[in-house]
């Protein structure tokens, strides 16, 4: 996208304005699509046998979930208030996704068959590698993820 160069002050302040709203809008969705992504790939990489720990990851905006869900089983929750979080996202703001019950370290450490010992981070790079050509007015962006 060729832009032309203002003339005088006030044209210029509005491109920057329009630019910035650009750039903004292309990075929230480059933020959407990295969370979701990583979301789904994490939920779907879980172990199962109850599919309790499916159920139970938890997304959340600006501090982390501390308890596990009551009687929720299945991905489908999961990956519904996934959606439902990465449609309300908007970059910086912190986005969490977040499994409390009390085994799923041990999931985590490959106590279960299903998967690998760490499941989780190996999920959290798929997720991301899926979204590694994310471009924002045609620069490519790039997103990261940190673990607690």
């Amino acid at each position: 996208m060729k832009r032309r160069v203002s003339n005088s002050l006030p044209e210029f302040g509005k491109n920057m304005d329009k630019l910035s709203q650009e750039i903004s809008k292309g990075m929230d969705e480059v933020y959407r699509r990295a969370f979701l992504s990583v979301g789904k790939t994490v939920v779907n990489a879980t172990p199962f046998d109850t599919h309790r720990a499916k159920g139970n990851w938890q997304p959340s905006l600006s501090r982390p979930i501390t308890r596990p869900r009551v009687n929720t089983f299945g991905a489908g929750a999961s990956i519904g208030d996934m959606k439902r979080i990465a449609s309300i996202l908007k970059h910086p703001i912190t986005a969490y996704i977040s499994n409390n019950l009390d085994y799923i370290g041990l999931l985590n450490g490959g106590s279960s068959q299903q998967a690998p010992a760490g499941f989780v981070q190996i999920s959290v790079n798929a997720g991301l590698r899926s979204i590694r050509d994310a471009r924002v007015l045609g620069r490519r962006v790039s997103v990261s993820v940190s673990q607690r």
